[in-house]
């Protein structure tokens, strides 16, 4: 028995086989529970930025802009990506990377501290790949590449000055639509 072959055959099936290999016949049910996944994510911050802020407005933009910033930029860089290896994009796929980005880009408008976006960052990228059909070692490397970007991103901002900006504005709007 050849063991340099061995190896060579476990690292390429390690590599190339897809764990999870009902992608193609369940795309849609795996893009539903993400944007499922994703609604209550954002929802939740939305709720939550409403009562640390104090206000509906300030929920909204802290949760919707991250959501949306996270979704965009998700969905331009996988797309953009697979056109240039694949020279064809699945839009279940890209669905999927945009609900990931959203999710992504809301919890780090959150107050979770560095520990939380890790774990979060880094589940994504497993799960999105594990539910898109990607071999062992393209799971792993995600999953480091979002702990890495968690890491990166920081421990999310201070809710506290969020709340003083806001009513600092709401107290300079009033001041300035007073006219004498």
């Amino acid at each position: 028995m050849d063991i340099e072959a061995s190896w060579k055959e476990a690292l390429q099936k390690f590599c190339d086989e897809p764990v999870y290999k009902h992608y193609e016949e369940n795309k849609k049910l795996i893009t539903a529970i993400w944007g499922i996944a994703a609604a209550v994510v954002v929802g939740g911050l939305v709720i939550a930025a409403c009562v640390a802020t104090g206000g509906l407005a300030a929920g909204l933009v802290v949760a919707g802009s991250a959501a949306l910033v996270g979704g965009i930029s998700s969905v331009t860089n996988y797309a953009l990506q697979k056109a240039s290896e694949e020279g064809k994009v699945d839009w279940y796929q890209v669905a999927i990377a945009g609900f990931g980005g959203a999710i992504s880009g809301t919890v780090a408008a959150s107050p979770l501290g560095i520990s939380g976006q890790m774990i979060v960052n880094g589940a994504i990228g497993g799960l999105q790949s594990y539910s898109t059909g990607q071999s062992t070692c393209s799971i792993l490397c995600n999953t480091g590449a979002g702990i890495f970007a968690g890491y990166i991103g920081g421990a999310g901002p201070d809710w506290n000055d969020t709340k003083e900006l806001f009513f600092v504005s709401i107290i300079l709007k009033k001041r300035n639509s007073v006219r004498c």
